[in-house]
């Protein structure tokens, strides 16, 4: 095909290797781009008959996977879609940046990409389409079921709930041909076959579906079975673990030991039946199990669910290629990668930290002597784990970099953790990858690796903070980055934080003229927030006003003042303000916080008076926080998050922490007109409460423990803790949960635990800086979150002459 494209002089991307090709139709990569191999970009319509004609000579009839956003042509792997060619940018109507196409009278709209062909309304399609259109509106069959709900969604199919004809409660699973392939390239129909086989060889078996129907509807595969009704064990745990919410009593801790206890040995006796039938799950982990029929207090039933890793027992060489981060034996085969899970499994429902289990094997006992000192256990869940599972052979066979790290003593300094965490970026650094040197969150691939909040900016400035001076070779990669010719707007993801340390590092003409070159993306945001919206490109653009005194940034700044103001007065949720969905619902609840929310245009707004005055200013900034916290819920623990549909959230990113930090910028100032009711104030005790959670599954500054820690350690001065209680120790002492030893330095699990991360928002850059501001040695853990500093790390300097305080307006 390639040779067809070169040969016809036509524009082509495509994956350059049969790995990547693989590796971009797993089960998990986005479903807009799954099954993709080559992009042929034909300039006419004319034109694309003649190629999909040509091409279709080549390849037609071959198999392939469906791409979901496209229309397949004739019977081989073609596809069609209208989309755009350039990348380009918009926000979209929740406020999200999203890739964009440009109408006929030049406005930037969302390039649709859900699945589905479609075209949009300006566009008339080729006549060459018009059978194929016409022949999928007669696609289809009858799966003899009414679908409710969706539960998942994967680049090899779905997971749905229905009713069938007779009323039957079932869970239909899809499977699409020649996608969502794991790692001995099965694709999700020859999954779904194995699952299959083992459901019907544990027809009669209590606690696993029953198989009522198998069914082919175009090219998909169904299978139909029981809805065993319930809830994850997953969810369960998150609902139920007495650490979770506030400190556990001893006996709350005693009752969950007794519960997670029974739970185990269910599913161990699951097992053995599904061992005794001649099957291996190949899969157990928490979201595979599910729970249901408790009292309040009392012990779940178990059922097992999703066998499509499943395999004979009489394979005793088998491993499966697909697993749960942590859950994974790299030895064990046969039935015994059950007996492994269900070990580590024990171990989790007491500590739910999987994620650093599967970076650094060791963790395993690391995890088992700080469950069996928080539960009492007097070494019953360390002696569990010397006795199922190989540790030392397990770390011998897992990565060689990691390991489970030395915990600091009691009376250790501030050094015992910050110094190893240093060093642990230096190790993770590989200069030989310009675009992305650091490793951190996979959001910051998109954005080319140099950015605040994901890349280069964000650890350069930590450093900074710190008293660390950069590697120049770093601070070269970063100016680099600064001159691409088209750059993004957005604070923690976009050019408008990376001028801001350019600026702290010595470079305010090279930010400047970044942002100078960024002025048309930043005019293009629509979001208001703190990451990617308008709040943090003024902040970025005030902090170069204070740097250089050119009033070039303080117009932009003012330009981006009015914007917020009529978003606030507009009426309309720009992303943040969603209505309540139903819990279950993944993208149900609100955006309230301060990286998404209005909580950041209440910063940009302080900020912005402390710097040219103008009371309105400030009432404008306490409105904007009020916003937010108008989609808080209180907790029965007394706890205030942000609601965020099927769960509640007190994180940095979305959640009360990044609230409450901004709310104590707001306390610096009078608010005595603007806040009469004591709003703000009266929200604080029950902010505090819900960041001090002894329990967080992740350890970063954007979703994790780094976050509550700061803000544990900013609201102390204006809330007292209860008695007995040290929100800002608990959180410095467990961060040791999360911690893996990398050389001879420490390295921070990401975003889920499943790979290791250095940036700012996930990694060891937010760590690091989160300790740093408890133990008083740096002013905050994002740039303008303190007035003292900008983001670059430099003083602020006093406010230029000229500056004009902004009243109402300032619009020219």
């Amino acid at each position: 095909m390639l040779r067809y494209c070169t040969a016809h002089g036509l524009v082509v991307k495509f994956l350059w290797s049969r790995r990547l090709v693989h590796a971009m139709n797993g089960k998990y990569v986005s479903r807009a781009a799954a099954g993709k191999v080559l992009t042929v970009y034909p300039p006419s319509a004319d034109d694309l008959e003649r190629h999909l004609t040509g091409l279709d000579a080549l390849v037609g009839g071959r198999p392939g996977p469906h791409v979901l956003t496209d229309l397949r042509w004739s019977a081989g792997p073609l596809s069609v879609r209208w989309g755009g060619f350039h990348r380009m940018w918009c926000s979209d109507d929740a406020g999200d940046r999203v890739l964009a196409v440009r109408r006929p009278d030049g406005e930037l709209v969302p390039d649709d990409r859900r699945p589905g062909f479609a075209l949009p309304p300006w566009v008339t399609a080729p006549s060459v389409l018009a059978g194929t259109i016409e022949d999928r509106g007669r696609r289809g069959g009858d799966l003899g079921v009414t679908i409710t709900s969706a539960l998942h969604f994967s680049a090899g199919g779905g997971v749905y709930r229905g009713i069938t004809e007779d009323g039957r409660r079932v869970v239909v699973k899809e499977a699409r041909p020649h996608a969502g392939l794991d790692g001995r390239l099965r694709d999700a129909v020859t999954r779904l076959r194995v699952e299959e086989w083992a459901l019907r060889e544990l027809d009669d078996v209590p606690g696993v579906s029953r198989v009522h129907d198998v069914r082919e509807v175009w090219e998909h595969r169904f299978l139909v079975v029981d809805d065993l009704g319930g809830e994850t064990l997953q969810a369960w745990v998150a609902r139920n673990h007495p650490l979770v919410n506030s400190r556990g009593t001893a006996e709350a801790m005693r009752i969950h030991h007794r519960r997670v206890e029974e739970v185990h040995r269910q599913v161990l006796d699951l097992l053995r039946v599904l061992h005794a039938r001649g099957v291996v799950c190949g899969d157990v982990h928490p979201a595979n199990i599910l729970v249901d029929g408790e009292d309040p207090g009392g012990v779940p039933q178990v059922a097992l669910v999703d066998l499509e890793l499943a395999f004979p027992v009489g394979d005793r060489g088998h491993r499966p290629d697909l697993g749960y981060a942590g859950f994974v034996s790299r030895l064990r085969t046969g039935p015994d990668v059950d007996l492994h899970a269900a070990a580590v499994l024990r171990l989790w429902m007491h500590l739910p930290l999987a994620g650093p289990i599967g970076l650094a094997p060791g963790m395993l006992l690391v995890h088992a002597a700080e469950a069996d000192r928080l539960f009492g256990l007097d070494g019953l869940l360390a002696e569990h784990v010397r006795r199922t599972i190989p540790v030392e052979a397990e770390i011998a066979a897992g990565p060689s970099r990691t390991s489970a790290p030395a915990r600091p003593t009691v009376t250790a300094g501030p050094d015992a953790r910050r110094e190893p965490l240093i060093r642990g970026i230096r190790a993770a650094a590989d200069t030989s990858r310009p675009r992305r040197p650091f490793p951190g969150d996979p959001a910051g691939i998109t954005r080319g690796g140099a950015g605040l909040g994901y890349g280069a900016a964000g650890v350069l400035w930590a450093l900074q903070q710190v008293g660390r001076a950069p590697d120049p070779a770093w601070t070269t990669l970063l100016r680099g980055a600064a001159s691409a010719p088209a750059p993004e707007a957005g604070l923690l993801d976009g050019a408008h934080g990376i001028m801001s340390v350019l600026a702290g590092l010595g470079a305010p003409d090279e930010a400047s003229d970044l942002a100078r070159r960024c002025r048309r993306a930043t005019a293009g945001l629509t979001a208001v927030g703190y990451a990617e919206g308008l709040a943090g490109a003024g902040l970025a653009l005030l902090d170069l006003w204070q740097v250089t005194g050119d009033h070039e940034h303080l117009d932009g700044t003012r330009e981006i003042a009015d914007r917020l103001r009529d978003a606030l007065d507009d009426g309309t949720p720009h992303g943040i303000d969603r209505s309540r969905r139903a819990p279950g619902q993944r993208d149900g609840g609100t955006r309230a916080g301060l990286w998404y929310g209005w909580t950041g245009v209440a910063l940009f707004l302080v900020r912005l008076y402390e710097e040219i005055g103008g009371r309105a200013l400030l009432g404008r900034a306490v409105e904007a926080l009020h916003r937010d916290l108008d989609h808080c819920v209180p907790g029965g623990d007394g706890s205030l998050q942000v609601d965020g549909g099927w769960r509640v959230l007190p994180y940095l990113d979305v959640g009360t922490a990044g609230i409450g930090l901004v709310a104590d910028q707001l306390f610096r100032h009078d608010l005595s007109t603007h806040d009469p009711a004591g709003r703000v104030r009266d929200s604080l005790p029950g902010i505090l409460r819900a960041v001090r959670s002894p329990f967080v599954a992740e350890a970063g500054l954007s979703t994790g423990r780094a976050g509550l820690l700061a803000a544990a350690h900013q609201l102390a001065h204006r809330v007292r803790p209860e008695p007995g209680t040290d929100p800002v120790a608990e959180h410095r002492s467990h961060l040791d949960w999360h911690l893996v030893g990398l050389d001879d330095g420490l390295a921070v699990p990401g975003r889920a635990g499943v790979r290791l991360s250095t940036d700012l928002a996930t990694g060891n850059a937010g760590v690091l800086l989160a300790l740093a501001v408890a133990d008083g040695d740096a002013p905050a853990v994002l740039p303008f979150l303190s007035p003292a500093t900008h983001a670059g790390g430099g003083h602020r300097p006093v406010s230029r002459p000229g500056a004009r305080p902004l009243t109402t307006s300032t619009r020219r």
